[in-house]
């Protein structure tokens, strides 16, 4: 298959207090194609099948978020500023099914490749065609929570839970469907900083990061749900200039298929992220 989709989100959010309510919406769109060939290498007068699927899809997709902070020495900071914070934050999010439309053709084909004969072209004979192929589609509820633990800017840790309802999905741009199962994930982790505001060690004030990660597929292999498991090891370098802080973080997943498949896999994923913070652009300037 080819192609691609994309989602155009913009979020918002409020807060009162210690609680927090946030939302991300937006479009989802793109185009897809599957195409697959069977071909019959003994037989040079077999016509080989060529089936062929594109599809257009345009959607809208949204998700809500609610968190609360625990704070446990609040009443100490307020009589001492100087002390840092223990908190933990509690935070749920999930979206309900939204529905998406579809338009495209099906084409499937017999076709006697040039090579087979000498013919000077290609025979084709159109065994099925549907040109104007409109449909609509489901996209999955999804539901997840967590909850982190800060320890006076020294450390942070983590754990999230999440399942998507994948046996929800419809696409009726597909002439097969997918028997899909509901899939989950399960992941933890670690950000320790030896010391924030060192000012003579940067590796100090360094950001060191480790996670871990189980999630089940959607798809299924012989009757059984596929499942894969990961490591991750990350650092992030605090870059201040002007009294503002931004990070670049590197990061490196190891993972590893789970359980007798077919096609067992390995894989080695790197990450890079940017994070610039600046705020002049929110301030009312009182010189010109």
């Amino acid at each position: 298959g080819s192609g691609s989709t994309y989602k155009f989100i913009t979020g918002s959010g409020l807060r009162y207090k210690d609680f927090s309510v946030g939302i991300n919406a937006g479009l989802l769109f793109g185009n897809i194609k599957y195409e697959s060939i069977v071909k019959f290498p003994d037989d040079v007068f077999a016509y080989e099948n060529h089936f062929t699927e594109s599809f257009s899809l345009n959607g809208f997709i949204y998700t809500v978020g609610l968190q609360y902070v625990i704070r446990f020495n609040k009443n100490a900071i307020k009589k001492d500023e100087s002390i840092k914070p223990m908190n933990l934050v509690l935070g749920i999010y999930g979206n309900t099914q939204t529905n998406f439309k579809t338009g495209g053709n099906v084409i499937h084909a017999g076709i006697l490749p040039t090579d087979n004969i000498n013919l000077g072209l290609a025979r084709l004979d159109t065994l099925f065609l549907d040109e104007q192929r409109e449909g609509k589609g489901v996209l999955p509820a999804n539901i997840g929570g967590g909850l982190s633990y800060h320890h006076k800017q020294k450390f942070i840790v983590g754990i999230n839970f999440q399942k998507t309802f994948w046996s929800q999905y419809l696409n009726e741009g597909k002439l097969l469907e997918e028997d899909l199962n509901d899939a989950i994930s399960l992941a933890a982790g670690i950000d320790y900083v030896p010391d924030y505001a060192s000012y003579t060690s940067f590796a100090k004030r360094m950001h060191y990061r480790a996670g871990f990660q189980y999630q089940t597929d959607s798809r299924s292999e012989s009757g059984k749900q596929l499942s894969e498991a990961a490591l991750s090891l990350g650092v992030g370098f605090p870059i201040i200039f002007q009294r503002k802080v931004s990070n670049i973080d590197l990061s490196m997943t190891f993972g590893q298929s789970i359980g007798e498949r077919l096609i067992s896999e390995s894989f080695v994923k790197f990450g890079l992220g940017l994070t610039f913070n600046d705020q002049d652009w929110l301030l009312k300037r009182r010189y010109y």
